[in-house]
């Protein structure tokens, strides 16, 4: 008598396609695990990275090399914010250095029409020879080089009266600096001045 084999060799070929089942699950398993070590690994890396980079600009606040919103500002946001701090800066120069330039404009302006008011044929110091081998008031190149003076000088006085604006307005801006006040992390060293 002769058993039948076939349900073993069924079930023996059933056992193997399982085995080899879990041998494919246990190597997918370990690629996943290998793909974690890694993920792992790169996040550690960019962990220390970040930290280098917290130290570097924290060093740099500290030296004041870097100002406190560009040391709270995202890594991957600072050239961008630097870009559009550059460029409010010149905007800001350039407005300032219009009105600056306008104002001194018009008191030379202003200057020139207060001066020409002064001269007159009649005056006794233009009358003098000496003076009037320079500036005639008869000649046109007289009095060219007579308004050539009195622009030069009203310029002068304008530059004048426009320096004694600009330190006006900046002796009204030093009440501004009670205003600042160091932020709170003054105790370590690590702040810039703050606006409250």
């Amino acid at each position: 008598m002769r058993l039948d084999d076939q349900p073993y060799r069924i079930a023996v070929e059933q056992a193997e396609a399982q085995l080899a089942s879990v041998r494919l699950q246990v190597e997918g398993l370990r690629a996943t695990y290998r793909q974690r070590l890694a993920d792992l690994a790169s996040a550690q890396e960019t962990f220390n990275y970040q930290q280098r980079e917290y130290e570097r600009q924290r060093q740099l606040l500290k030296n004041h090399v870097i100002s406190q919103a560009q040391f709270t500002l995202a890594a991957e946001l600072r050239a961008e914010g630097a870009g559009i701090f550059t460029l409010v800066r010149n905007i800001g120069g350039s407005i300032g250095i219009s009105i600056v330039e306008t104002i001194a404009e018009r008191m030379t302006q202003r200057a020139h029409a207060s001066l020409a008011s002064l001269l007159t044929p009649f005056d006794p110091v233009l009358r003098l020879p000496q003076v009037q081998q320079v500036w005639n008031m008869q000649s046109a190149s007289g009095l060219a080089a007579l308004n050539q003076e009195v622009t030069r000088q009203a310029s002068m006085i304008a530059y004048t009266d426009d320096f004694k604006l600009m330190m006006i307005v900046t002796l009204s801006a030093i009440p501004l600096l009670l205003l600042l006040r160091r932020g709170d992390r003054a105790a370590s060293g690590d702040a810039a001045p703050t606006l409250h």
